[in-house]
C-alpha cells in the first residue's frame, strides 16, 4: 500500500523520488507524511503535508482514488487520527517547527 504514496511523491515539486516519513495504514486507506520545505520568519523550515488516498482494483489494476464509501469511513479516520497524532508528538519534541541545517 505504500506505491501509492511512493507514487505521488514521484510527481511531486520536490523531487522525483521523495519518499514518506512515515505511513499509517488501516484497510485500503493510507495517510502518508512528508515534509516540505518551506520560509517562516526567515528561516527555511520543514512543513507536514499528508497525503490521504484509498487503493481499490479495477479491471485488475490497483487504483488509487480520495472518494470514500461508508465502508472507508472508519479506516480513514484510523490513519489521519493517527497521522495527526504523530505530527503533534513531533511538535512537542520540537516545538512546532523542524529546522533545516542549511
Amino acid at each position: 500500500m505504500e506505491q501509492n504514496c511512493l507514487q505521488e511523491a514521484q510527481t511531486s515539486k520536490e523531487g522525483p523520488h521523495r519518499k514518506p516519513v512515515k505511513v499509517f495504514r488501516q484497510g485500503a486507506c493510507s495517510a502518508c507524511v512528508f515534509f516540505n520545505k518551506g520560509k517562516r520568519e526567515n528561516e527555511t523550515v520543514e512543513l507536514p503535508i499528508v497525503s490521504f488516498a484509498k487503493l481499490y482494483r479495477k479491471n485488475g489494476q490497483l487504483r488509487k482514488s480520495t472518494s470514500l464509501g461508508s465502508e472507508d469511513l472508519a479506516a480513514a479516520i484510523v490513519v489521519l487520527g493517527q497521522a495527526y497524532e504523530w505530527l503533534k508528538s513531533l511538535e512537542q519534541e520540537t516545538d512546532g517547527v523542524r529546522m533545516y541545517d542549511d
